[in-house]
């Protein structure tokens, strides 16, 4: 799991496009294709691996609690069984960036036709909604 060293991206000021219950989802400042996944402050993985209780702790390293490393090991995992055709359902992983609010998780962006170049594709249960 590495991190690239030379770029550190700047996010204050820009606004997430979407929130979820650990993290915060940002379009990535230079490559408008992808985005990065950036923990929340209080949701931070060794936040949460030290407040939990001792028994959700044993045996399990900060990593069990950082959604985005389950993220990029799944990713990870697929791309090297060498199927193109899982990359027509899910994004691509670009690894780790370094940003001013941690660690970040930089993946493809996916964009719906229909929502054009600008707009980001709604998540799966709005799209199943409407």
């Amino acid at each position: 799991m590495n991190v690239n060293p030379v770029e550190r991206l700047i996010l204050a000021g820009l606004e997430p496009f979407a929130r979820g219950g650990s993290r915060d989802c940002f379009v990535h400042p230079y490559h408008p294709d992808r985005c990065v996944k950036v923990a929340r402050v209080e949701r931070a993985p060794e936040i949460l691996h030290r407040q939990s209780p001792w028994w959700r702790r044993w045996r399990k390293s900060v990593h069990d609690f950082d959604d985005s490393f389950r993220d990029y090991r799944t990713l990870k995992t697929l791309e090297s069984d060498n199927d193109p055709a899982i990359w027509r359902h899910l994004p691509r992983c670009f690894g780790w960036v370094e940003t001013d609010r941690g660690r970040g998780l930089v993946i493809e962006l996916i964009r719906d036709a229909e929502y054009q170049r600008t707009d980001v594709s709604p998540e799966l249960r709005q799209r199943l909604r409407t």
